[in-house]
């Protein structure tokens, strides 16, 4: 049994590798003590709704809010992640895979990542087609596929994390595409 103020929503558990649970809430991150929510007071951290959690192999974590990626170490946070045309919109489910990319997704929006030591944010929903889609859930398999599960279109199984996809965007004439070969230039 967990004491909560009553205008708090608790939203998400997370458990870090330490061990230790953090409750994501209406009003900030919270820690467990003593079957009470003690709030954590994090450097740079607003308080706000935080809406899921993801841990990194080195023991930063990233938690998502509304059009924003944190990531927080040692109870500040180093980086921050601005969703600017999706500023009113929840970051909804986040991921770390073992190479510490950072896969997340805006709620109905698609699915985005942050490639391990870059600042870029990729819109890979778009590049596949499902940028007005809900991703829920990411997993990574044995082989580091990355499987993306939809509400309703289904799952997705990236097996290569560099995946490019070429379209009329890029500049090809058409985007009916019946076969590829290699020059012997090697293009």
């Amino acid at each position: 049994f967990i004491v909560v103020h009553p205008a708090t929503f608790i939203i998400r558990l997370a458990r870090l590798s330490n061990g230790n649970i953090l409750v994501l809430t209406s009003k900030g991150i919270f820690r467990i003590e003593n079957n009470k929510l003690i709030k954590m007071n994090i450097n740079g951290l607003p308080d706000g709704y935080y809406y899921c959690l993801a841990e990194r192999s080195d023991g930063s974590y990233f938690v998502g809010a509304k059009g924003a990626v944190y990531q927080i170490n040692n109870n500040s946070v180093i980086n921050k992640f601005v969703m600017n045309s999706y500023a009113n919109k929840l970051i909804y489910s986040i991921y770390c895979d073992k190479k510490n990319n950072i896969w997340f997704s805006i709620l109905g929006k698609g699915f985005f990542l942050i490639p391990s030591g870059s600042n870029k944010i990729l819109n890979l929903g778009e590049k596949m087609g499902l940028e007005n889609t809900q991703i829920d859930g990411f997993y990574e398999d044995k082989e580091e596929n990355i499987w993306i599960s939809t509400f309703g279109k289904g799952v997705f199984c990236l097996n290569n994390l560099y995946l490019r996809n070429y379209s009329e965007k890029d500049g090809l004439t058409n985007n009916n595409v019946n076969c590829i070969e290699k020059e012997k230039s090697g293009k």
